[in-house]
């Protein structure tokens, strides 16, 4: 019993060696449980201050956005008022363009009827033949009574036929007038066809403000009905003048067929005068050919003058292609851009299911608090860059205003070139009134000379075939005066058709450019749509980032409330303890069953505490595969940013290359270097031809300020006939160097090769002027 006793207290003590040895250890684990515990609570009291730093980031944030929203809302209301303006102006010019249409069809009537009278000024003419050809019939047989009376009257005739020679020659200076002013008329329409053109660049540039331009259009167009009614005005007091003259004629007609009675010896004259009548049908006959080979080169230049804007229409209909493709690749970025937003959210929603797993790791705490930090700081640079844009739209809307007071400038430029077009035409008139009394002195001088032939008709029988004469060639002045007004009138009827083609050209512009207001239109109701969309997903990620702050919080509470309970759990097992070991004999029994238990949750907690850790290292590599798409997405993103600037770029840089060619170019050397200087300046070399255009003016000691090169281009201009370039030249008092340049040959790239061939063209030169190269 004695050695049992022994055995039994030195186990005993064992016992009570390793109890004390647990408990120190357990001590030990309890420091730095409480020591975690703190760091933890350091750890959650920092998240919940950035979280507060956050919140108040994210308030501000969605402030600012809200105030960009409603700036937008306040710019689609100004945007669609200048849409309905447009509408409006458009629908005033439709009317315009339709009363246009109305006045040509009523132009065309008109010279339907004016084509009528000339055929039945055809019939009555062969009528008179016919008439006339019987009383020569009579008048033969009596001719050879009158021939010494028709000698005299060949001496009258002569003195008569001077006079109607100087009449001639004023006639054809007036007709000469005519022609130059219808040449300065055509360089007129010319440029103001340019200018249209010009115009409609800019209208297509800036389709903000069209208000001026309207009412420009429409003083124009004013302007051009009270020219066309001048005109009317103009030809009926012509057709006036011409009546008054046929019945001049008339009296002369009826005094020389008195006249015809008493001629006895005219049958050689007769045959004379048979002849020239004959020679008046062929050349009646010549300029209805003429006449009608004009018409069909009429015809032909406007088929032709069609052709070129039904290719300005093709190229115009490419370059909207163009604009169309570009504005489909910004929508595809756009919906690639709503992809990527639709898988940040999806990311966000992961992110808030990993929460809850997370939340049974308190190690993880630190890790994913970071985590949330970083996604606000993403938050916060998505804000930035949605700033950024703001402010380049804010700048987009700074340029169009800009090219609306660039657009008032040029109609101002515009409406002083129109009031000088006006200036030009109240001179013309001035001339054509000058012509108009003219014509009256001369149908004056004529009513004298048909006085003086009453007065003297004992001498008038004895110049009866001189007499006929002057009245055949009096009909063949004035057949030619009414062909040369005919010609005129065609004319008129071929501006007013070439008119017609650009109200025609300005309508289609003005169609295109409303659905091109539409297109613009609708892409920026879709952006209002797509930012209010942004605003509604940004508010929804700050209600889930609030709630998931909220949810933090909650958690980090229930740790201090778990610590606390473990805390008091702590004391209570050491007091248990420290009464374990008072009572060590009584509790053995307790103690082991507590031992074995304890055991089986340390087992059970090791197996859960590998169950998280494998859970958190596949909930790593999921978050990594994910960042890794995220990545993808976003370089994705800003590639097709690139292209979209680089697309942007090109259709930019193709608008500002297009420059339209003018027919004939007025530039001067000075004009040239100019544009030398601004190319090199943009760091483009200028051409070949603008060197030697300047080369061969400084060389030739030609002023650079006077277009060296405009006389040869009217003279060799397939537009412009021979007689209109000289009459231009003639006004412009460089007639003479026009026909020296026509002569001379032209430069070539050998003469600017060498240093031997710049000596030898400095020795020509010298001899000669030569002739500049076209530009």
């Amino acid at each position: 019993l004695q050695e049992s006793a022994t055995a039994a207290k030195a186990q005993f003590d064992k016992f009570v060696l390793d109890k004390a040895e647990e408990k120190a250890a357990f001590d030990l684990v309890l420091e730095k449980t409480v020591a975690d515990a703190a760091a933890q609570k350091a750890l959650a009291d920092k998240a919940l201050v950035d979280f507060g730093e956050l919140q108040e980031s994210a308030t501000a944030a969605r402030v600012q956005f809200d105030k960009f929203v409603l700036d937008k809302a306040e710019e689609k209301a100004a945007f669609d008022l200048v849409l309905e303006k447009t509408v409006a102006d458009a629908a005033a010019q439709k009317a315009i363009a339709d009363k246009a249409l109305v006045d040509f069809g009523e132009l065309q009537e008109s010279a339907i009827a004016a084509k009528a009278q000339f055929d039945k000024f055809v019939l009555d003419k062969a009528e008179e033949k016919a008439a006339f050809d019987l009383v020569l019939e009579k008048t033969v047989a009596d001719a050879a009574a009158q021939k010494a009376i028709a000698d005299k009257a060949l001496v009258d005739f002569g003195e008569l036929q001077e006079s109607a020679t100087a009449a001639k020659a004023q006639f054809d200076k007036f007709v000469l007038d005519k022609a130059e002013e219808k040449a300065a008329f055509d360089l007129v329409l010319e440029k103001t066809v340019a200018d249209a053109a010009a115009q409609k660049a800019l209208a297509d540039k800036a389709l903000v403000d069209f208000g001026e331009l309207q009412e420009s259009a429409t003083a124009a167009k004013a302007q051009f009905d009270k020219f066309v009614l001048d005109k009317a005005e103009e030809k009926a007091a012509f057709d006036l003048v011409l009546e008054k003259t046929v019945a001049d004629a008339a009296a002369q007609k009826a005094i020389a067929d008195k006249a015809l009675v008493d001629m006895d010896e005219m049958q050689q004259n007769a045959a004379d005068v048979q002849a020239q009548f004959d020679k008046f049908v062929f050349d009646k006959a010549e300029e209805k050919a003429t006449l009608d080979r004009l018409l069909e080169e009429a015809e032909a230049e406007a088929t032709q003058q069609k052709a070129i804007a039904d290719k300005a229409l093709v190229d115009f209909s490419e370059q909207k292609a163009i604009a169309d493709k570009a504005l489909v690749d910004y929508c595809e970025l756009q919906e690639s851009a709503v992809v990527t937003k639709a898988q940040f959210d999806k990311f966000t929603t992961d992110m808030a299911e990993e929460k809850a797993a997370v939340e049974l790791a308190l190690e993880r705490t630190q890790a994913e608090a970071a985590h949330h930090k970083a996604v606000a700081d993403k938050a916060l640079v998505d804000f930035g860059d949605l700033q950024a844009s703001a402010e380049a739209d804010k700048a987009g809307h700074e340029k169009a205003l800009l090219d609306l007071v660039d657009l008032q400038a040029s109609a101002a430029t515009t409406k002083a070139q129109f009031d000088k077009f006006m200036l030009d035409n109240a001179e013309e008139r001035a001339v054509l009134d000058r012509a108009l009394e003219q014509a009256a002195t001369e149908a004056a001088q004529h009513k004298a000379v048909a006085n003086k032939a009453l007065v003297d008709f004992s001498e008038l029988q004895e110049s009866a075939a001189a007499n006929k004469a002057q009245f055949d060639k009096f009909v063949l002045d004035k057949a030619e005066e009414k062909a040369s007004f005919d010609k005129m009138y065609e004319e008129s009827i071929a501006s007013a058709c070439k008119h017609k083609a650009l109200a025609d050209k300005a309508l289609e512009d003005l169609s295109e450019l409303q659905a091109s207001a539409d297109a613009n239109k609708a892409q920026f109701d879709k952006f209002v749509e797509d930012k209010a969309e942004e605003k509604a997903a940004f508010d929804l990620v700050l209600e889930k980032t609030v709630a998931e702050a909220a949810q933090h919080k909650a958690v980090a509470d229930k740790v201090m409330v778990d610590f606390d309970e473990m805390q008091h759990e702590v004391d209570a097992s050491r007091a248990q303890f420290e009464k374990l070991l008072q009572d060590r004999a009584e509790e053995k029994a307790t103690y082991d069953a507590m031992l074995e238990r304890t055991a089986l949750e340390a087992k059970a907690h090791k197996e859960m505490a590998d169950a998280f850790r494998a859970e958190a290292s596949s909930v790593a590599a999921q978050l990594a595969v994910e960042r890794q798409t995220l990545d993808d997405l976003q370089a994705q993103n800003e590639r097709l940013l690139k292209q979209h600037e680089v697309l942007q770029a090109e259709l930019q840089m193709a608008l500002s290359n297009y420059t339209p060619k003018a027919v004939i170019d007025a530039g001067t050397p000075a004009d040239k270097i100019l544009s030398m200087m601004t190319d090199l300046l943009d760091g483009s070399p200028p051409s070949i031809q603008d060197i030697l255009l300047v080369q061969s003016a400084i060389l030739e000691a030609h002023d650079i300020y006077q277009p060296i090169n405009l006389g040869k281009q009217l003279l060799q201009s397939s537009a412009l006939d021979n007689d209109v370039g000289l009459a231009l030249l003639q006004q412009l008092g460089n007639g003479d160097e026009a026909r020296a340049l026509t002569n001379g040959p032209e430069l070539t790239l050998l003469d600017f090769g060498t240093r031997e061939s710049s000596n030898g063209r400095n020795m020509r030169s010298c001899k000669a002027p030569r002739a500049p190269v076209l530009a």
